[in-house]
């Protein structure tokens, strides 16, 4: 399976630091193992102030063994009482050291767990190896770069493009990455997963609505129209009708055009549009939303699927995350993402004129996304921000690596996005 990582880089004992972030010990797990391999689990156990790194570490053993198989390697927890204390940590590590021979092969990948887990680690397993002439590789996955770098004369093995020769080995599934972190698709009152859109929605209307940004007039139009009925388009009735400006002609028609579709009636007549031919209060409410603002998700996911960027396996819109103890209540929210290999991109779709409100919804899906992507994640915002405010917003988002799209970058938002995706 690992055929094409140098033989000593791969060792018989290899050491992984557990923290909450556990993305990055599965993706070293899985490029250093080798048949045989003892992989040494150090966490740290729950104390009265902390909460421990126990279950972090059953999940990463528990994937990892369905992935390499149950006899491709052996698990040995290392539990620390103090992940902070020096004495503790060194004490743990040197317990291990019982069980390895004289001249054996061992390594250590210190991305994860504490700091001083990552110090003394380090130091307790370069002191024994260099007594007993222990053949020693240190390691750390840079979650700027995406590479496994090693310390000394060995280079960086790439992970960040499809050409790299282990990109396939360490990609990540969606679900896979949730299950690390113990999290679920949200469900709804009937108990069935709320999965993310993968298809475009409302095509022709995304269509329409795309448009506008490329007329002044229209453009106003629309947004005059959203502010004067945006309590009308969040909670439609059945009897609720809307005024559709006469400006707005083309989207009556695409609206018709779905509503023959959908139950052979026209929606709008007489520049009014009705939901009294809609029965059902969830396709209600998801038209007028869509109209409002969601449309701007579709547009982005069918972006990502003209990109035609095969290394892209998951992807999709309205991505609501829960935690395995409440299933029914959302803990993160993304509008639209795609998983490149094992790095997440999470997109935030605004149509605030505001750029504080903006950068509001930002910081909630930066924080989010990484506590499901790690550091590796990237953010970004889809926004209809003028060139002025997308600069102005760069800028004071530069420290937090989050990309913004405005306005005028829809036009080639397919080729912008694709650009992202490969860091260029």
């Amino acid at each position: 399976m690992n055929e094409t990582i140098p033989s000593h880089l791969m060792s018989d004992h290899l050491f992984l630091l557990v923290g909450k972030n556990p993305l990055p010990n599965y993706v070293a797990a899985k490029l250093l193992i080798k048949q045989g391999t003892k992989v040494y689990f150090v966490y740290s156990e729950k104390t009265d102030d902390s909460s421990g790194t126990a279950t972090y570490k059953t999940r990463l053993a528990d994937k990892l063994t369905i992935q390499l198989g149950k006899s491709f390697f052996t698990p040995i927890v290392v539990p620390l009482i103090d992940p902070s204390d020096a004495s503790c940590i060194r004490s743990a590590i040197k317990n291990q050291f019982a069980g390895i021979p004289d001249s054996s092969s061992i390594s250590l990948n210190y991305t994860g767990g504490t700091k001083a887990m990552s110090v003394h680690t380090y130091r307790a397993i370069e002191e024994f190896g260099n007594k007993k002439g222990c053949e020693l590789t240190f390691s750390y996955l840079d979650s700027r770069t995406l590479q496994l770098r090693f310390d000394g004369n060995d280079g960086p093995v790439q992970l960040n493009q499809p050409e790299a020769k282990h990109f396939a080995q360490t990609k990540i599934k969606l679900r896979s990455l949730m299950d690390l972190h113990g999290l679920t698709f949200q469900l709804r009152q009937d108990n069935s997963e709320i999965i993310p859109l993968d298809k475009v929605k409302f095509a022709s209307l995304v269509n329409v609505l795309s448009e506008y940004r490329n007329s002044e007039n229209k453009w106003a139009t629309y947004q005059t129209f959203r502010h004067d009925n945006w309590a009308k388009l969040n909670h439609p009735k059945k009897e609720t009708q809307i005024s559709l400006p006469i400006e707005l002609a083309d989207l009556a028609i695409e609206l018709n055009k779905l509503g023959q579709q959908v139950c052979s009636r026209n929606w709008v007549e007489e520049n009014q549009l009705s939901f009294r031919y809609l029965n059902n209060n969830t396709h209600r409410k998801s038209l007028g939303m869509f109209l409002f603002s969601k449309w701007l998700e579709s547009f982005v996911l069918s972006k990502i699927i003209a990109i035609g960027d095969r290394s892209i396996e998951d992807f999709g819109t309205s991505l609501y995350v829960a935690r395995q103890e409440n299933k029914t209540e959302s803990f993160i929210e993304i509008d639209a993402f795609a998983v490149r290999g094992y790095q997440l991109f999470a997109i935030s779709c605004s149509m605030a004129k505001n750029t504080d409100e903006q950068k509001d919804k930002l910081f909630e899906i930066a924080h989010r996304a990484k506590q499901l992507g790690g550091d590796e994640a990237r953010i970004g915002l889809a926004c209809m921000a003028d060139a002025k405010q997308v600069s102005r917003l760069n800028f004071q988002l530069r420290e937090d690596h989050i990309r913004v799209f405005g306005r005028d970058d829809l036009a080639t938002l397919e080729i912008e996005l694709g650009k992202w995706f490969r860091n260029e």
